[in-house]
């Protein structure tokens, strides 16, 4: 989705990220100057300004700090992931992936087993949610891409790296984007 200035209102911007769904960035009198010009031509109607109170859009939860912004998802998105691979009472691990895998002796039988039909069906799932979640984790990004990557025909190993991905975003389930304005990079 891409950020662009507009027309109706200077100083302000605005980012469409579905059909029918457009975030408008500015001070407060620029935002409503830009929805009265905007609705001259189209309905548009304000769910939510940014203050006190976290922000939901589009699944993401938008935080105004006193330096700047938090984005990321809520916690109740990693808790279904968790949920999904019953890892609820899981213990936490400190890295998304696994340095060098390699099977445990209950897993050495099966390590390059394709999984079920049932499994494969969760692994696709819950692989595609992690995708969802990305780009704002840029610490998983590494570690979702190569998963994907079994994603046609995942085998027992892949299930193994999965499930330590899921517990590393059990540890780190509060982590969020942080933007903060630099001189270089000003909020305007």
């Amino acid at each position: 989705a891409q950020v662009t200035s507009s027309a109706a209102a200077e100083g302000v911007y605005t980012r469409q990220v579905q059909v029918d769904d457009v975030m408008v960035v500015g001070r407060p009198d620029q935002v409503e100057d830009f929805f009265v010009e905007a609705n001259k031509h189209m309905t548009l109607k304000k769910q939510g300004v940014l203050g006190e109170t976290p922000l939901k859009f589009l699944g993401e939860q938008i935080v105004r700090t006193s330096k700047g912004f938090t984005i990321g998802l809520e916690e109740k998105y990693y808790e279904g992931i968790l949920s999904d691979l019953g890892l609820e009472g899981a213990k936490p691990v400190g890295t998304p992936l696994m340095k060098d895998p390699e099977p445990s002796a209950a897993d050495k039988d099966r390590w390059e087993e394709p999984l079920s039909k049932e499994l494969h069906h969760v692994y696709r799932q819950v692989v595609g949610k992690m995708r969802f979640a990305s780009p704002r984790r840029m610490d998983i990004m590494d570690a979702v891409q190569l998963l994907s990557r079994g994603l046609a025909a995942p085998q027992w190993r892949h299930w193994v790296q999965l499930r330590h991905l899921a517990r590393y975003l059990k540890g780190t389930i509060d982590y969020r984007q942080v933007l903060e304005p630099t001189k270089e990079n000003p909020f305007r």
